[in-house]
């Protein structure tokens, strides 16, 4: 049987990790949350790091924890680790960080690791060749979006959420502006839409004709390096069957079998968008409503924890990688 572990911060609340928990639960785990509230759980995990106590109290289990991680923080996993076998799922192994997630998964003992990225998965197979990574693109949950209107009848012309190329934005901002067209995006740093308004999200995906798409790789390399990887931008795009603009990454074009991506024109961006794809926008109706098909098949959460159900059981030994 295998444990949810939500982790002692407000990271479980992001949409991401609680789609995952429910389709995990759908399929029969069972979730647990820590004993310890934050304040005693972060002096108890500091105290048992410190004298490496996971390694000697270690206890046998039949039992795996399972986490989702954001973060190469060791303290998600307490105390969890202490009588089980733990097994993770990281959103950001990212090239800078691999020593840090190296290091986590040699001293907690993680006997079974699942990336989305796949590119870490060959970095850290190389790293550490005795354990066991698996790549777990990101997904959705299909049911929490709508995409009702067809893009001919969608109010919003471009959006832009979450981190964007500066770049681009730069280079088709005021061209937007001067076609009267309708651009969303994030100004002065404040978010567009905060946790609370997901609702508020939701509903501008789904009245958006065009959304750009770019990975971290290209946004923010400092942060990524060359790690190049599909972040959940590019399904929350295709589930409310808006037209992706931007950059479609290898792993992406690996899962679908095809660029489900338009290719930004680098020349002219601008004209790519008001010349080219916002006045013949329903000629691309077919494209999204294909993306959408292939996310029903290969990008929902639901098939994310059959395929963790499925690696786990068929690990050769319970024990815990060493």
């Amino acid at each position: 049987m295998f444990q949810i572990i939500l982790p002692y911060e407000q990271v479980h609340w992001l949409p991401l990790v609680r789609m995952m928990q429910r389709a995990l639960n759908e399929v029969g785990v069972r979730e647990v949350e820590s004993p310890l509230n934050k304040r005693s759980f972060i002096l108890a995990a500091r105290c048992a790091r410190k004298f490496r106590l996971l390694r000697l109290l270690q206890l046998p289990s039949r039992e795996a924890a399972f986490c989702q991680m954001i973060h190469p923080n060791g303290l998600e996993l307490f105390p969890f680790s202490f009588c089980h076998r733990c097994v993770t799922y990281s959103f950001d192994c990212f090239e800078p960080q691999y020593p840090s997630w190296e290091k986590l998964f040699r001293n907690s003992r993680i006997n079974c690791a699942f990336l989305s990225a796949k590119m870490s998965v060959e970095a850290m197979k190389k790293r550490l060749p005795t354990m066991r990574f698996e790549w777990l693109p990101e997904a959705v949950d299909p049911a929490e979006f709508s995409f009702e209107k067809p893009l001919a009848e969608r109010r919003l012309d471009v959006l832009e959420l979450g981190r964007r190329s500066p770049h681009y934005h730069a280079a088709i901002r005021n061209a937007l502006r001067k076609e009267q067209r309708t651009h969303v995006f994030e100004q002065d740093g404040t978010l567009l839409f905060p946790l609370p308004k997901r609702a508020a999200m939701l509903e501008t995906y789904a009245d958006s004709k065009i959304t750009i798409c770019f990975p971290c790789s290209i946004t923010h390399p400092a942060r990524s390096g060359t790690t190049e990887t599909a972040t959940a931008r590019y399904f929350e795009a295709m589930a409310s069957k808006a037209l992706i603009v931007g950059h479609c990454p290898a792993e992406l074009k690996d899962l679908f079998g095809y660029d489900p991506v338009i290719s930004v024109n680098w020349d002219n961006p601008a004209r790519q968008l008001c010349n080219e794809l916002l006045p013949r926008i329903a000629n691309y109706q077919d494209l999204v409503e294909r993306n959408y098909q292939k996310l029903l098949q290969v990008g929902t959460f639901r098939l994310r924890a059959r395929r963790i159900i499925e690696v786990l059981s068929h690990l050769e030994s319970p024990a815990a990688a060493t």
